[in-house]
């Protein structure tokens, strides 16, 4: 790879071709810092990328549940064991992670999300990033929606 002397005129030589004005080889030292850096900003990268796909899925996962649950209509309907035959199918087929409890809480996220969009808060809750699922569990814990919904959003908008 031929590497041109910034501080020379353009005339088309070039440090290969000049012995004498080589560019200083970078120091092994430098070389490492590179080489983790930029892993380091892909693995963070990679992250966000992950959190936002985890979130998504979370939240279309509640969707689902609620959509099944209203079955085209206005009232869900209770009782019928759904969450844990859900639970215990979604376990069987996909591993951790699809609890009870946590599929209460992916349910309760696509509702608090629905609670933003109709609410005296306005917008959308658009998921930066910024906070992961345990972030969005904490807030979760609350019973009041108006309550969910405001550190939701509150949340997001500080980062």
């Amino acid at each position: 790879m031929k590497i041109r002397n910034p501080k020379a005129p353009n005339t088309g030589t070039t440090a290969e071709t000049r012995p004498d004005k080589r560019a200083p080889r970078p120091t092994y030292d430098a070389l490492v810092s590179s080489i983790e850096t930029l892993v380091q900003e892909a693995r963070t990268g990679l992250k966000a990328a992950m959190n936002a796909i985890m979130l998504q899925t979370y939240w279309r996962t509640g969707e689902y549940i609620v959509e099944y649950e209203l079955n085209g209509s206005d009232r869900a309907v209770y009782g019928d064991g759904l969450m844990r035959n859900l639970a215990r199918d979604l376990t069987h087929r996909l591993g951790r992670g699809f609890a009870h409890s946590n599929l209460h809480y992916m349910r309760k996220f696509y509702l608090a999300s629905q609670k933003v969009q109709t609410s005296g808060i306005s917008g959308k809750i658009q998921t930066s990033g910024f906070l992961t699922w345990s972030h969005y569990l904490e807030i979760l814990r609350a019973d009041d929606p108006l309550e969910i919904a405001f550190y939701m959003k509150e949340c997001e908008a500080s980062k």
